[in-house]
């Protein structure tokens, strides 16, 4: 998992377990969307390969 993904992750994961902070659902935002949203800055910045195809289409399934 790419760092500048995994770090909100772990924030969040921090905030739940450390906190007793639990989020509501729904979520305001889907993950898809979450990842998509990723996906569209982090893309410009680096070489796509066929690792990043697979992943997309198991998550897009």
């Amino acid at each position: 998992m790419p760092d500048n993904l995994k770090a909100p992750i772990v924030d969040y994961w921090k905030r739940v377990t450390h906190n007793s902070d639990v989020l509501l659902l729904p979520a305001p935002r889907a993950v898809r969307q979450i990842l998509q949203e990723w996906h569209d800055e982090d893309a410009p910045k680096r070489v796509e390969s066929h690792i990043d195809v697979d992943h997309r289409k198991k998550i897009a399934t």
